[in-house]
């Protein structure tokens, strides 16, 4: 009688989940993104927000939460009810490259539910137009003979940008000072002014300063060229084999949300995926959309990028500042 019983409560609990994730969302969903309003990322995130919010008649905020890398935001995921209504924007940085480099206030594979990747896009080599670099050999060679050596600025510690850097000045044995901020948006002003030499940022940060001659781009940090722009050499071509990430980003519940919830999730954010304002922004940004083939597909790109990641930050010790 008593298993009887169990069994039934289990079997009501479970009807009652899976009524829950079908009337799902029934208010507003915060994502939290861990970076600063008006990145590439940034504008990525709101416009998936957008069409969620239009296929589910709710509204789908994004707060932006910057601070240690993405830790700020992680946390304030990991710590939300686990209800599908709070949503960290999953990185290569919080899931794969942190980890490595210390010990964080919560495990990067445990305490999140994975949902889908979101999208990917390269990252560019920068300088400032009145930078005398042409190229990415000509930065090495300024680094080498100015005193000092020159200033990387990154989106924050662990970022695709700080091991990108990290890798170039391994390979490139150049003084190079890794200068972190908490994303594009603060580092711009520094890089127009001087303050700091060069960064890796994505073309829809940049693409108006560059258009109006304000920065220069000097190489793609990725396996092959981007067709937008066609004349701009990849790291590899340029001397530096292996200076190459596409960043990926997704999005992600707390551990526990009701597994339910997490495929009506994953279901409406590959649907915002075909969104026609999504795809054209994407496509003139040279952003690729690419959502995973399940939730759990999305979970074992976190543990393959962690390990692969992990062993690069591991071999060039590099640590968090």
């Amino acid at each position: 009688m008593r298993i009887l019983v169990q069994s039934l409560v289990l079997a009501l609990s479970t009807l009652g989940t899976f009524a829950h994730a079908q009337d799902f969302p029934t208010k507003p969903i915060t994502i939290v993104n861990p970076l600063t309003a008006g990145t590439g990322v940034d504008v990525m995130t709101r416009l998936y927000a957008d069409a969620v919010a239009r296929d589910t008649g709710q509204r789908i905020l994004v707060e932006n939460k910057t601070g240690s890398g993405g830790i700020a935001a992680a946390l304030a995921v990991k710590d939300a009810r686990p209800d599908g209504y709070t949503l960290l924007v999953a990185h290569v940085g919080t899931q794969s490259t942190l980890p490595a480099m210390q010990t964080l206030p919560f495990d990067a594979l445990k305490d999140f539910e994975p949902i889908t990747e979101l999208f990917y896009f390269p990252t560019y080599l920068v300088v400032p137009a009145a930078s005398p670099a042409k190229t990415a050999a000509d930065l090495i060679a300024l680094a080498k003979t100015k005193p000092g050596g020159l200033r990387l600025a990154s989106q924050g510690v662990g970022s695709g940008t700080h091991i990108l850097g990290a890798i170039w000045q391994d390979l490139a044995k150049a003084p190079i000072e890794h200068v972190p901020y908490r994303g594009s948006g603060q580092i711009l002003p520094d890089l127009l002014a001087g303050r700091v030499d060069m960064s890796f940022i994505s073309y829809l940060t940049i693409r108006e300063l560059v258009k109006d001659g304000k920065l220069r781009i000097l190489a793609v940090a990725s396996p092959t060229r981007w067709s937008g722009l066609p004349d701009v050499p990849t790291m590899a071509e340029a001397g530096y084999p292996g200076v190459d990430q596409d960043t990926w980003f997704g999005v992600a519940a707390p551990a526990g949300t009701p597994k339910a919830v997490v495929a009506k999730l994953f279901d409406l954010f590959v649907k915002a995926s075909t969104d026609p304002a999504l795809v054209k922004r994407a496509s003139d940004d040279g952003v690729t959309i690419a959502t995973s083939k399940s939730p759990q597909a999305f979970g074992e790109l976190w543990t393959s990028e962690a390990a692969r990641w992990g062993k690069i930050v591991r071999a060039l010790n590099i640590k968090a500042e």
